[in-house]
This record gives C-alpha cells, structure tokens and sequence, in this order.
C-alpha cells in the first residue's frame, strides 16, 4: 500500500485504542497497550522512517569524514565554495 505498511492485528491493536478493544480477553491480559509515543511511532510509515534515518545517516558521514554540513556549501572555508569569491567581497 501506498500510504502505510502492512501490519498484523495484534500490532495494529497495541497501535489503535478502538482495535484494541475488540481482542480477546486473554490477549489483551498478556499484551497491555503501550505509550502514546511508541503507538504514534509505529503507525508511522516505514518509508518516512528510513528517509529520516538515510538523511540523519547522510549528514553525520557528512561531518565525520569532511566536517562538511548542508550549510558549509556557502561560506568561503568549503571547499564546494567558488574559489574566487574574494574578488567579489
């Protein structure tokens, strides 16, 4: 699917109060509903999660081998920089 991720009933019920309320009794002993947050957290689409980790990921290589971030590509230490941007100033 386009818009979310294919999930099993028994997560779908620890993400969704209203699902929840209709498993079984035995079930629901076993597997209290989790924090808000973890609930938010995992109704959030896969795609959005590995795009947010790829740029986190991205950025911090970024810093470590180069000490290049998105913003050094515009002042005059980078070495993306026009190397003739003293004439200019």
């Amino acid at each position: 699917r386009i818009n979310g991720n294919y999930v099993s009933r028994a997560m779908h019920a620890l993400s969704d109060s209203y699902r929840y309320r209709f498993m079984p009794r035995a079930w629901k002993a076993t597997n209290p509903m989790p924090n808000v947050l973890y609930q938010q957290i995992t109704r959030i689409p896969n795609i959005y999660k590995g795009l947010l980790a790829g740029a986190i990921y991205g950025y911090g290589g970024g810093l470590v081998n180069e000490g290049i971030g998105f913003f050094d590509a515009f002042n005059d230490y980078s070495p993306y920089h026009n190397y003739r941007s003293d004439v200019y100033k």
